[in-house]
């Protein structure tokens, strides 16, 4: 026997009148906004979780060929160090003209990651990577032409030219990559930051084995050749895997509680700032350990071959971290609280790294690669909790989890990353000549002090607008009006 109806459904559908259904299809936004004002919103919701209409098939393609592409520009960026220089300097290239040139690519995407993070959704987050992806394979290849080139200011001009434009195809490709990414997956922020991290992560590590195994083979040409080839044809191939997103979701008018976030609110907010603040000086530590470790290390003993274990082994923590971190900030939340553990492990790991000048002991290989496994874990922390904090801050003071949102947090959060990895190296590299490498470790380390106490201050302040907090301020209202 069937069951009466529920007549709260029965009273919403009397009311909903039959003639606002919409006569043309450009009016399905609108009908689907009305109808998720009736009891029906639950089922309306779901199907708009299926809007993008894709099979199972396309998200696995999709979510693989972006990662190979992630991939492909680690190795692309980390080919260079281990026989550039040695080219440059054939060609009559000085340390200052050729340092530039891994520089540059950094200056690039600090220029243009705020520009595409603005305009990325107005020009088409589809076009913003493909366009991104094949300028970045592009440059690379054609870096395999530059020994034909005689001239020394040529040779360093043309150079710096093809890293400039790599790091703007960088700017475009991993901007929309991540708006693209947060709209299939939207409850999954963490996780595809860190998968696409560490995706990178693995590319960056294996990238100066692979050029230096094929530079072994094929001389300056092969490496970039491979490498710039693999990531163009990837880079074509997402064209036509990546959906149309810009119709996707139905598009419903703006009120004054959603309006579109703005470069200058995320930089006139400290809430939003500070996540940045943090990934910038955790890229500043993470950019001084990478150019100016292998000479500290030559210091305490070390061969060439122990110095690149030393990498490998934060290469692997940083990725591992990524997994690990990543999982736990989407389980557990609180991401604050991941970007406070990650400084204090920088703290640490600064702290004996050198050590600081006031600790009395010799550097050893062993102490130093243990603390450049701490460097890995602390620099995967913050980078993927800095990412969940900005996105959490922004949905909280009310504007929209859409594409424009997640594209701009991307610029954003990209810009704090580039200039990091530039300021980092370049500073340290000053500090180092000029004094030593164990106090450019000290300076580092009173950096790391002042993002822990910053950290903590806005970690106190989050429990006490937490709900749990104010639920607890009540119940001791409660019993006071008791007694």
């Amino acid at each position: 026997m069937a069951e009466n109806p529920d007549p709260e459904i029965e009273d919403s559908i009397e009311k909903f009148d039959i003639s606002n259904l919409p006569e043309e299809k450009n009016e399905k936004s609108d009908f689907l906004t009305r109808l998720k004002e009736t009891p029906l919103k639950r089922l309306i919701e779901l199907i708009e979780m299926a809007g993008l209409g894709l099979s199972k098939c396309h998200y696995i393609s999709l979510s693989v060929n972006i990662s190979a592409v992630y991939i492909a520009l680690g190795l692309l960026i980390s080919l260079q160090p281990p026989f550039f220089p040695s080219e440059a300097e054939k060609k009559g290239a000085t340390a200052a003209e050729y340092g530039f040139v891994f520089g540059i690519a950094n200056l690039s995407l600090f220029i243009f990651s705020p520009v595409f993070g603005k305009y990325g959704t107005k020009i088409g987050p589809k076009i913003c990577f493909n366009v991104g992806a094949i300028l970045q394979g592009v440059s690379g290849f054609m870096f395999a032409f530059l020994p034909y080139i005689n001239s020394t200011g040529a040779f360093i001009g043309v150079a710096y030219v093809l890293r400039f434009l790599e790091g703007l195809g960088t700017s475009m490709a991993w901007s929309s990559a991540l708006g693209i990414l947060m709209k299939i997956f939207p409850d999954k922020v963490a996780k595809v930051m860190s998968w696409t991290q560490t995706c990178f992560g693995l590319g960056y590590m294996l990238g100066p084995g692979v050029g230096a195994a094929l530079y072994e083979q094929g001389g300056f040409m092969l490496p970039f050749l491979v490498v710039g080839s693999i990531s163009t044809i990837l880079s074509i191939s997402l064209a036509f895997t990546i959906p149309n997103l810009e119709n996707t979701t139905p598009e419903v008018e703006l009120g004054a509680e959603q309006q579109q976030l703005r470069m200058r609110t995320i930089a006139s907010n400290w809430g939003t700032l500070l996540p940045f603040l943090d990934l910038f000086a955790a890229l500043c530590g993470n950019g001084m350990l990478e150019s100016m470790l292998e000479p500290h290390l030559k210091y305490a003993g070390a061969v060439t071959v122990q110095a690149g274990v030393s990498f490998l082994v934060f290469g692997c923590c940083y990725m591992l971290g990524n997994v690990l971190f990543g999982g736990a900030i989407d389980k557990f939340g609180q991401p604050i609280m991941w970007s406070l553990f990650g400084n204090c492990l920088f703290l640490l790991a600064f702290m004996f790294i050198g050590p600081i000048p006031m600790i009395k002991i010799e550097p050893t290989v062993t102490l130093i690669q243990g603390m450049m496994a701490l460097a890995g874990f602390a620099y995967s922390c913050m980078v993927v909790s800095s990412f969940s904090r900005a996105q959490q801050k922004v949905l909280d003071m009310g504007y929209p989890n859409d594409m424009n949102t997640s594209t701009m947090i991307s610029g954003v959060w990209l810009s704090a990353f580039s200039l990091g990895n530039f300021v980092g190296p370049t500073i340290a590299g000053i500090l180092v000549q000029t004094e030593s490498f164990r106090t450019t470790t000290l300076i580092f380390f009173c950096l790391y002090i002042v993002m822990v106490i910053v950290d903590s201050i806005e970690a106190i302040l989050h429990c006490r607008r937490s709900p749990m907090f104010d639920r607890r301020g009540q119940y001791e209202s409660l019993e006071n009006d008791g007694n």
